[in-house]
């Protein structure tokens, strides 16, 4: 049913007692079943004995069960966070001064093959905590971003640059943890 295959030829066509037939059939995988992490099938083979009476049997794991085959799917949760930062330089001085403001945008990629959901970045530094990734469920290859404003302080122009990072967090379908630090690339 899985496959949506009707009437698929088994080779040979004709089977004698213990004779074995083989039928091949394809089937693409969609996000959900990789989301999933396995497919589950079961097929019936059906003919006519020669009698003309109906035989069929559904499909198993051995010829003496009808068990579903299940196929694992190797999943792949993974994300990754880069970090970027505009310095606001609200007099236009060229200078930094307490009270003006640095932008950060976080851009986190699903690197991995499985969706990741309720994304959100923590930022020690920012005093950010859960900050939520927009959008916070993405599907492997797409982006969600965030962003989050800091003050500088005196300290900070003394030091003459800010540095830290960031973590992003989510949660693969099956509800393990997905993290990534922030890097610039």
């Amino acid at each position: 049913a899985l496959l949506g295959v009707t009437n698929l030829a088994v080779t040979p066509a004709t089977l004698a007692p213990g004779a074995i037939g083989t039928a091949t059939a394809t089937y693409v995988l969609t996000q959900s079943d990789i989301n999933n992490g396995q497919i589950s099938n079961t097929a019936i083979a059906s003919g006519t004995s020669p009698q003309g009476n109906p035989v069929q049997d559904t499909s198993g794991t051995s010829t003496t069960n009808d068990t579903p085959t299940v196929t694992t799917l190797p999943q792949n949760p993974a994300i990754a966070l880069v970090k970027t930062a505009v310095f606001n330089d609200t007099n236009a001085d060229t200078f930094a001064q307490v009270g003006e403001t640095i932008t950060y945008t976080f851009t986190v990629t699903n690197t991995g093959n499985v969706t990741v959901n309720g994304l959100v970045i923590n930022d020690v530094l920012l005093g950010v905590t859960n900050l939520a990734v927009t959008p916070a469920t993405l599907a492997p290859g797409a982006i969600g971003t965030a962003t989050a404003t800091y003050v500088l302080t005196q300290s900070d122009i003394n030091n003459g640059q800010i540095s830290n990072t960031a973590i992003a967090s989510g949660t693969s379908p099956q509800g393990n943890p997905v993290q990534d630090t922030s890097g610039t690339s």
